[in-house]
């Protein structure tokens, strides 16, 4: 099977969520908070399509490369110590260094080129919250915050923007089902996983040989683990 360039669908989804979201005007009572260097939200696991990774491997430094494959080995001695999903997006977050595709200067050094996930986490709140793990706050703390949140607002129970969140993960979704239509399935997964993939595995020609040798394929380097990719039939 020929490898189809999904380049343009992936602009044409993060520039259509971009114009959404230009379009968008917060509810009168509220107010997003992101700005330039606030990147506490890049300690997050960023879940992506392939298509998306694709898109961004190309335009990767040879620096850039390097700290991506050292995260992916972080996230792989990670799996033993974590037997469930929730505990491994705790530890994950609490790794003690940020997205390596963030700069120096606390600004994303691919930012028009960031995944719909990224361009879709908005907070309503101030960014010292994104990087707070709710699991270490007093009940009464994490009680007072969870009631000063509008569920007509924020994508509850988080304090993140609703409208965005949606707008977003439709965007994602139409990804996925245009990459069915090519390979008989999707695939997406952690941003560090799939760009390594790409960029040393070549995950894409397996992706147009089949799922049978794309499984293979992230087998081969470690990375066929569910906290890792999923794949979409």
């Amino acid at each position: 099977m020929r490898q189809p360039d999904l380049t343009p669908l992936v602009t044409a989804a993060q520039q259509r969520l971009d114009q959404a979201l230009a379009a968008w005007l917060p509810p009168a009572d509220s107010r997003i908070y992101c700005g330039r260097g606030c990147a506490n939200c890049c300690t997050l696991n960023v879940a992506t399509t392939f298509a998306e990774a694709q898109l961004l491997v190309a335009h990767l430094d040879a620096g850039q490369r390097r700290r991506v494959a050292a995260r992916v080995a972080e996230l792989q001695e990670l799996l033993p110590q974590t037997p469930d999903l929730k505990g491994f997006l705790r530890a994950h977050r609490n790794r003690p260094t940020p997205c390596p595709l963030l700069a120096a200067d606390g600004v994303c050094s691919v930012y028009s080129l960031r995944p719909l996930a990224c361009r879709a986490l908005l907070s309503t709140r101030d960014s010292a919250w994104c990087a707070v793990d709710f699991a270490t706050l007093h009940p009464q703390e994490r009680e007072a915050f969870l009631s000063s949140l509008d569920p007509a607002i924020v994508a509850f129970p988080t304090h993140y923007a609703r409208f965005p969140r949606e707008v977003g993960a439709a965007a994602e979704d139409a990804v996925l089902a245009r990459m069915r239509e090519h390979f008989g399935f999707a695939l997406s997964g952690h941003l560090c996983v799939l760009l390594l993939a790409e960029s040393e595995h070549q995950l894409g020609s397996a992706l147009a040989t089949g799922r049978e040798a794309t499984a293979q394929c992230l087998a081969a380097a470690g990375l066929n683990h569910p906290f890792l990719v999923t794949f979409h039939d």
